[in-house]
């Protein structure tokens, strides 16, 4: 029962937060003397078309700069992380967020939502990783993955995948959560069907259950050598923060930071504030230690 409280509340969060930011194409903000934002589109191993938008500085021609790759949580859209995706080309860091094939309801990518698990998810994010190599403007030895609750453990399992390929990462409010909460909400695997009415009237296939169900969240993530930076609010009721002070133990080079008053998804300003400024100065670290 408690897990389903779990996710109930996790639905409520995020109705919440779709409420005071609705949604609204970054396409459409206009012209802006700091940077530019332009659609880009990838196509994963089974031909489907992933949708995203990349927010790039405006520096001398040809000039590269670090890549963060944001992936969206649960039931949600790279049109929900639009204030990350500003900040950082404000400070000379280029951003590409996209929607997961599948991903939610609003997602502009192929697919369904009941062929979506974490497991498409993390190959969708190879895949854009793989085309981010290509783009004019990315600096190749600083791509940096980083997400959002589900979406940061996906971050963390293609990470432990990818290690060569990127300089460190990013977890905001990261879902390690997520095998521990399908054993819980399906004991003995009762009760799982092809298809399943999960929160913000999302329709859930088998397959996401099946991927996470036999899954050690932390055995198949921790074997990342490179620095890792978490940042959690103490206050996350939909993710509890005893999942990232886990995670900060399992990785080797990992720093947690946690915001005081917090929860999840960061709703207020104040709070995404202080996980941009957390952000900002992990990457400058990093790319200014090459």
């Amino acid at each position: 029962m408690k897990n389903v409280n779990n996710i109930i509340l996790l639905a409520i969060v995020l109705l919440i937060y779709s409420c005071q930011f609705v949604p609204k194409n970054p396409l459409d903000f206009g012209e802006n003397d700091k940077y530019s934002i332009e659609a880009i589109n990838c196509v994963n191993t089974e031909s489907k078309n992933i949708y995203g938008v990349a927010y790039i500085p405006k520096g001398e021609q040809d000039q590269k700069y670090p890549l963060v790759i944001l992936s969206h949580g649960y039931s949600s859209s790279h049109m929900f992380l639009t204030s990350y995706g500003t900040a950082l080309a404000e400070n000379g860091i280029a951003c590409y967020t996209f929607d997961f094939c599948g991903g939610s309801n609003l997602s502009k990518s192929d697919g369904k939502t009941t062929e979506m698990s974490v497991l498409t998810e993390k190959d969708d994010l190879e895949t854009v990783l793989a085309a981010s190599k290509n783009w004019s403007f990315v600096d190749t030895l600083n791509i940096f993955l980083s997400g959002e609750s589900q979406g940061g453990f996906v971050s963390a399992l293609a990470a432990a995948e990818c290690e060569e390929e990127i300089r460190g990462m990013v977890l905001l409010y990261p879902a390690f959560h997520m095998p521990d909460a399908m054993r819980n909400e399906f004991p003995d695997k009762q009760g799982i069907k092809d298809e399943m009415d999960f929160p913000n009237k999302m329709k859930i296939g088998r397959c996401y259950v099946d991927a996470l169900y036999n899954m050690d969240a932390f055995e198949v993530t921790k074997n990342f050598d490179k620095e890792v930076l978490l940042i959690h609010g103490d206050k996350d009721k939909a993710v509890p923060l005893s999942y990232a002070e886990r995670a900060a133990k399992e990785y080797p080079l990992a720093t947690l930071k946690v915001i005081k008053g917090a929860g999840h998804v960061f709703i207020f300003k104040r709070h995404r504030n202080k996980a941009i400024k957390y952000f900002l100065e992990y990457i400058n670290k990093q790319v200014s230690e090459k």
